[in-house]
């Protein structure tokens, strides 16, 4: 969805409008590359789809706080505490109040703070006893997919350790139905599930809002 290539060219006044196309240089020299105006045309198609997508899923997340909803949780290291997030459908105004009552901790952002934890920072995290033959066709399909999981090996012991955690903290994944041992678990932001092949890993993510294609 992005050219850096474009990007830089028009940023920096570094390009040339001729009759084949849109002619960019290369920084270390050399020939420039010349893109047809159907390459142009595709990518800015691309590039104004995208964003098109992301306005209409803030559009469906910014309606759903209709009626109010109260979610305990913090900005940046500030402690946590409830906020009321709601979107007013006349004014259509967004808002996130909160009253500063002090540190409120709930079982439900625990339990999400628990799985974040174990994302490490990404939207999925896969964790395995090992790499093999079935786990890599797995990781690889994921990957096609524009993924890059947060992706750990452990030891057996180790991963023992984690599946009691999960099983403790009721960190199952509830919008799934994959909670036998498999292959791989693998964390999303909903929580855990198991997969043992690549097409399991269909039903970990809920179906696309918004569909859109580039022909």
């Amino acid at each position: 969805m992005f050219r850096d290539d474009i990007r830089n060219g028009i940023s920096h006044a570094d390009y040339v409008l001729w009759d084949d196309g849109l002619r960019l240089r290369n920084r270390n020299g050399g020939y420039a590359k010349t893109l047809t105006f159907f390459d142009v045309s595709e990518a800015l198609t691309r590039a104004v789809g995208f964003f098109e997508i992301l306005e209409e899923y803030n559009g469906l997340s910014v309606r759903s706080f209709n009626p109010a909803k109260e979610i305990v949780g913090r900005f940046s290291a500030n402690f946590p505490m409830p906020w009321t997030v709601s979107w007013n459908s006349e004014t259509g105004t967004f808002s996130i109040s909160g009253s500063s009552p002090g540190p409120v901790i709930t079982p439900v952002y625990q339990r999400q703070t628990e799985v974040n934890d174990l994302l490490g920072g990404k939207v999925l995290a896969t964790y395995r006893k090992k790499i093999d033959p079935s786990t890599y066709e797995v990781d690889q399909y994921i990957r096609s997919l524009g993924f890059e999981p947060n992706d750990v090996v452990l030891e057996n012991d180790r991963f023992d350790l984690l599946v009691a955690q999960v099983n403790r903290g009721k960190l199952w994944d509830d919008c799934g139905l994959l909670h036998d041992r498999g292959k791989v678990l693998i964390a999303s932001p909903w929580g855990f599930q198991w997969l043992d092949s690549s097409l399991d890993f269909d039903k970990v993510l809920p179906e696309p809002l918004v569909d859109f294609q580039v022909v």
